[in-house]
């Protein structure tokens, strides 16, 4: 033991250093097995992760962990989560309403029903399937928010649905009609979404251990 006054050796039991003589603090012995204490806190052994409130601390430069995985950014997710999927709810509920009262035509819709009779049930039944999907729309928003299981992969299929929908509305409306109505939005509107979905479904592969709610 050692004086903490002059740094002197002092012999066990000593209440008084030889050399100084000051009064020797007595430092208490841990109990063996107990933790070392440093200012009423436990001391991590040596080679033992550093702890917090009983969680095992990332070294410092290293990935925050998910269950063992590594957290990756979420940007993309919180986009669709908090502004994509209602939005896209809110346009399919607008362009639902669109085609069931025959809006879209702009004031000729009884004239364009005149001429093309079938196509009057076909955007009947397109803006019933689109109400529908402005509804799926906020269901799967919800199975994202609350990470449930297989809800990465609802919104790949809601996003492929999309793109089928509307592309088979064209074809069917092109036959009725007898001419092609595949338009540059169209085209942009269905590839977009498909491009969406093949990079949307890479994204959520690498974060699928998080959805298992």
């Amino acid at each position: 033991m050692f004086c903490s006054n002059c740094g002197n050796n002092v012999p066990e039991g000593a209440n008084v250093c030889p050399m100084c003589g000051k009064p020797v603090v007595q430092q208490p012995q841990q109990p063996y097995g107990q933790p070392n204490m440093y200012n009423g806190q436990s001391q991590q052994p040596y080679g033992q992760p550093n702890m917090y409130n009983g969680q095992p601390q990332q070294p410092y430069g290293q990935p925050n962990m998910y269950n063992g995985q590594p957290q990756l950014p979420m940007n993309w997710y919180k986009f669709i989560i908090y502004f994509q999927l209602f939005a896209s709810a809110l346009l399919n509920t607008i362009t639902g309403i669109m085609y069931l009262t025959g809006a879209h035509y702009q004031g000729k819709a009884d004239l364009v029903y005149a001429f093309f009779a079938g196509l009057k049930a076909v955007d009947i039944i397109m803006g019933i399937i689109v109400l529908g999907m402005a509804a799926l729309a906020i269901y799967v928003r919800q199975c994202l928010a609350h990470y449930k299981a297989g809800a990465p992969m609802k919104y790949i299929i809601i996003l492929t649905i999309n793109a089928v929908v509307s592309l088979l509305y064209v074809i069917i409306a092109s036959i009725i009609i007898g001419k092609s109505a595949l338009t540059v939005s169209v085209i942009t509107n269905i590839v977009g979404t498909i491009v969406v979905a093949a990079l949307s479904y890479t994204y959520f592969q690498k974060r699928k251990f998080m959805f298992t709610r």
